[in-house]
C-alpha cells in the first residue's frame, strides 16, 4: 500500500464514511429484524384470536342444542303425562261402567235360585266382567307399548342429533389443529428468518468490530509514524547545532575535527563501525523518539544499532582511527 492510499484510509472522511455506511446497514439489518419479529407477534396473535372466537362458537352452539334438547325432552315428558293422564282416566270410566253393569245385571236377578244352582245369567255376567277386563288391559298394553316406541325413538332421535353436533365439533376441532399447525409453521418459518437475521447482524458486527481494529491500528501507525518523524526532524536540527558547535570548538583549539573518527563504545548493528557523526545522530534520535514515547519497534527501525537498551547509557569512547575512504 503506497503513501497516497495509505493517506486516503487514513483521512477522517473516509473514516467517517466507513463508519456511516457500517451504522446504516447494521440499523437496516435490526429494522429488518424487529419488522419480522413483529409479523410473527402479530401472525400469532390473530391465529390465538381466532381460535378462541371458533371455541366460543362452539361452546355457544353446544350450549344451544343442549338446551333445545332439554326442552325436547320437557315437552315429551309433559306428552306422556297427558297420555297416562287419559289412560288413567279411561280405565276410571271402564271400571265405572263395569261397576254399573254388574249392578243391574244383579237387580235383574232378582228371584231366589234353589240352592246350589248356577244360574246363566251370572255365568254371563263372569263372562263379560273378564272380556272387559281383558278388553281394558290389552287397550293399556297397547298403549304402553305405543308409549314405549315412542320414547325409543325420541331416545334414537336424541342419540342421533349427539352424533352429530359430536361429528361437527370433531370436524371444528380438526379445522382448529390445522390452523393452529399452519400457525405454528408460520411462526417457525418467521423465528428461522429472526435467526437468519440475526446471524447476518452478528457477522456484521463481526466486521464493523474487524474494521474498527482494523482503523485503530491504522491510526496508531500514524499517529507512531508522525511522532517518529517529529522526533527526525527535531534531532536533524539538534544534531545540526551540536556538530556547528563541535567544528567550532576544534577549530579554536587547533585540533582537526573527529566527526568521522571510529567509536570504540559503540558500533552499528551486526558489529559494524560506527563515526562520532553517526553516534551524535543515532543518540540523538533515540532521545527525541523516546521523550515522544514512540514504540520501540520503530526505535529499532530507525535506529540500528548493537545495544540500543543501553545505548545512551554507556560511556562514550572515540578512537583516533578514521573511517576508510574507499575511492570510486
Amino acid at each position: 500500500m503506497g503513501p497516497e492510499e495509505l493517506s486516503i484510509i487514513m483521512s477522517p472522511q473516509f473514516i467517517n464514511a466507513t463508519f456511516r455506511a457500517g451504522e446504516d446497514w447494521y440499523n437496516n439489518l435490526m429494522e429488518r429484524k424487529r419488522a419480522v419479529e413483529q409479523q410473527a407477534q402479530e401472525a400469532a396473535r390473530q391465529n390465538q384470536l381466532h381460535a378462541l372466537r371458533a371455541a366460543n362458537a362452539n361452546l355457544w352452539q353446544f350450549n344451544s342444542d343442549l338446551l333445545r334438547e332439554l326442552s325436547n325432552k320437557r315437552l315429551e315428558n309433559r306428552e306422556q303425562s297427558a297420555a297416562l293422564s287419559v289412560a288413567e282416566r279411561d280405565l276410571f270410566l271402564a271400571n265405572a261402567a263395569n261397576a254399573g253393569l254388574s249392578s243391574r245385571l244383579e237387580q235383574v236377578t232378582s228371584p231366589p235360585k234353589p240352592v246350589g244352582a248356577v244360574p246363566d245369567l251370572a255365568t254371563f255376567t263372569s263372562d263379560l266382567q273378564a272380556s272387559v277386563q281383558r278388553a281394558i288391559a290389552n287397550e293399556q298394553k297397547r298403549k304402553a307399548d305405543e308409549a314405549a316406541s315412542a320414547a325409543m325413538a325420541s331416545e334414537r332421535r336424541s342419540q342421533e342429533r349427539i352424533l352429530a353436533q359430536a361429528q361437527a365439533q370433531a370436524q371444528e376441532l380438526a379445522q382448529v389443529r390445522a390452523e393452529r399447525d399452519e400457525a405454528k409453521t408460520g411462526l417457525e418459518a418467521a423465528r428461522a428468518d429472526g435467526y437468519r437475521l440475526q446471524s447476518e447482524v452478528d457477522l456484521a458486527t463481526s466486521a464493523l468490530k474487524t474494521k474498527d481494529i482494523l482503523v485503530t491500528a491504522l491510526e496508531a501507525e500514524r499517529r507512531d509514524n508522525a511522532l517518529a518523524a517529529q522526533a527526525i526532524e527535531a534531532a536533524g536540527m539538534t544534531v545540526m547545532y551540536v556538530t556547528a558547535q563541535a567544528m567550532e570548538a576544534w577549530a579554536a583549539q587547533g585540533k582537526a575535527p573527529m566527526l568521522d573518527n571510529l567509536m570504540t563504545s559503540h558500533t552499528k548493528a551486526g558489529g559494524r563501525p560506527m563515526t562520532m557523526r553517526e553516534y551524535l545522530w543515532f543518540a540523538t534520535l533515540i532521545k527525541e523518539m523516546k521523550a515522544r514515547d514512540v514504540p520501540d519497534h520503530l526505535i529499532r527501525a530507525r535506529c540500528p544499532v548493537d545495544g540500543i537498551e543501553d545505548f545512551l547509557a554507556r560511556e562514550v569512547v572515540v578512537s583516533d582511527r578514521k573511517v576508510a575512504l574507499t575511492l570510486p
